[in-house]
């Protein structure tokens, strides 16, 4: 694009009285002319201004087209492309928290998102954000509302798509207004007293494990008696259960994941003898209730330690 040609853009008065300009942004990566066309402008000083701000773009090259899709739409797509990234239950809780942008937010065009609109969208869900009873969403809720928009338009910015990520001039709730509660355990004897009362339910076994190993939820839930090497005390942890709560999600919601939270999740566990005791004893008493059943029996691939 020459200076000249840039230079000699100006606006145009349409038949029907608004304005309109076609201004040249530069080379295509074939060597062809590319431009950009604005129309509907009331007013030549309103057209001038776009127009201003297209060539400051281009001169700083960063001109990014108009988006054509809605802040909605993109949402929707951008979702869509991160069950190949992510696993599972973080796919599913960004889901959920976008379900907390307004249709009227969803339905403006991507580009003409503001700061200023993502601000009252946060205001409002302080108020007014519950779904299932009045009053308004925690402050932690609402800044992981902003955190995954802005991880969303972050992306289009990464891509393209976006000039820039309004989300970084949003004013969401302070991250010291957003602590997590402040954690609390049980005693010795309150964990003694609760894994005595649970000893004999067919969870048992899981709680004890919880107890002794530090394993996370997930991940207890997940083990397979493959996975667990009672003759050497210990367990390999090499995969973990998720609760996906998507609408038609398949096996009611449990999804059992390949991938652990972390790269270390991988791991091997070792186990104290009384847990090693109270798990012989759980597979004995599989074994009986399988022998039992005969043909009843609903035989899976990889049996688990908490079916009955």
């Amino acid at each position: 694009m020459t200076k000249a040609r840039a230079a000699s853009a100006a606006p145009k008065q349409a038949t029907d009285g608004t304005w309109w300009f076609v201004v040249d942004i530069g080379v295509g990566p074939e060597g062809q002319r590319r431009q950009t066309r604005r129309r509907g402008f009331r007013t030549k000083k309103l057209a001038q201004e776009e127009l201003d701000k297209v060539r400051r773009t281009v001169t700083k090259t960063t001109y990014v087209p108009p988006a054509r899709e809605t802040f909605g739409e993109y949402l929707d797509r951008w979702l869509a492309g991160l069950p190949t990234r992510l696993r599972p239950s973080t796919c599913d809780g960004y889901r959920r928290c976008l379900q907390y942008v307004a249709s009227g937010l969803r339905g403006r065009r991507l580009d003409h998102v503001t700061a200023d609109e993502l601000d009252e969208l946060y205001a409002s869900l302080l108020v007014t954000g519950r779904r299932q009873r009045a009053g308004g969403l925690s402050p932690r809720s609402v800044r992981y509302v902003h955190t995954v928009i802005h991880k969303a338009l972050a992306d289009a910015v990464r891509k393209g798509t976006l000039a820039r990520n309004v989300a970084d001039a949003a004013s969401p709730p302070l991250a010291k207004a957003t602590r997590a509660p402040e954690m609390t355990w049980w005693t010795p004897l309150e964990l003694r007293t609760f894994l005595g009362q649970t000893a004999g339910q067919p969870l048992g076994p899981l709680f004890r494990m919880a107890a002794m190993t530090g394993m996370r939820r997930g991940e207890v839930c997940g083990i397979r008696w493959n996975d667990v090497d009672l003759d050497k005390a210990r367990i390999h942890v090499r995969q973990q259960l998720n609760v996906v709560r998507s609408p038609g999600a398949p096996d009611g919601g449990l999804v059992f994941s390949e991938r652990t939270k972390t790269d270390r999740g991988r791991r091997i566990v070792d186990l104290d003898p009384e847990t090693v005791a109270i798990l012989k004893g759980r597979r004995r008493q599989q074994a009986e209730h399988r022998l039992a059943m005969g043909a009843g029996w609903a035989k899976r691939p990889r049996p688990r330690l908490h079916r009955a």
